[in-house]
């Protein structure tokens, strides 16, 4: 979060706010790395605030995001992990995508029962490779076509089969719509940046989400290291000790 400083008086900063007030609100992209290596960033954020303060960017380098500018509805999201997810299978950003853009910054990909779309490809088209799955049988999309959720009564089994009913309840309350156009934007990468990360892939044996063959056949696909946990799609809730221990493991290689 960035918050206000008074930079009056300041050429620079005075020409960078008279820009950033007359570019078209859809083509603001606070991510863009100029905007930081020159401080120009703060009229932006402050033109977000005032103007549009949860922010839709659709092409950036990094791929589309969102922009949460306001301090209550930064908290919001921070403290609450369930609705506000970036999980690759609920239409969130791959990590893929970011270490294609950083790869010097990570040191290692780790994803947990994910989707793991080969370059060109989008989280769409993996799920499409098992036409019969739960998880698109029972997806909603909604009537605009902008974003989707699953049937209330699918919830239990797609994702929470093995977690408690006290934590199934908790995070089954904190679902939200999730954008459609995440999972059906293409991810591009390159051998020479995404694949010189080191890539770990968790597969949960029982899950229903991302079945067990899905999982394997996107590995084969996209190679990584493999460990196995014998759970359904929410080991955080239902592993959560073995889990631990794994991101641990992988954090000290």
């Amino acid at each position: 979060m960035h918050g206000t400083i008074d930079l009056a008086g300041d050429p620079h900063q005075t020409a960078a706010r008279e820009k950033a007030f007359s570019v078209p609100l859809d083509d603001i992209d606070v991510s863009h790395p100029e905007l930081f290596r020159t401080d120009s960033f703060w009229p932006y954020f402050d033109r977000l605030r005032k103007e549009d303060p949860v922010h839709y960017c659709k092409d950036s380098i990094f791929g589309p995001y969102w922009s949460v500018t306001k301090y209550n509805d930064i908290m919001d999201i921070e403290t609450n992990h369930a609705a506000f997810s970036s999980a690759a299978s609920l239409g969130g950003i791959t990590i893929s995508q970011l270490a294609e853009a950083r790869r010097r910054k990570i040191k290692a990909l780790v994803y947990l029962c994910a989707l793991l779309p080969t370059s060109g490809k989008t989280g769409k088209d993996m799920t499409s490779l098992e036409s019969d799955t739960m998880f698109r049988l029972s997806r909603q999309v909604s009537p605009d076509g902008l974003t989707y959720t699953f049937s209330r009564d699918k919830l239990p089994a797609l994702f929470y089969a093995d977690v408690s009913p006290e934590d199934r309840y908790r995070a089954m309350e904190r679902l939200r719509p999730q954008p459609i156009s995440i999972s059906t934007t293409p991810v591009t990468l390159t051998e020479e940046r995404f694949g010189s990360v080191p890539r770990w892939y968790i597969e949960c044996t029982h899950d229903n989400a991302v079945r067990i063959n899905l999982q394997r056949l996107m590995v084969k696909k996209t190679p990584c290291k493999v460990i196995t946990l014998e759970c359904g799609h929410s080991p955080f809730y239902s592993n959560t000790e073995e889990l631990v221990e794994h991101l641990e493991a992988i954090a000290r290689s």
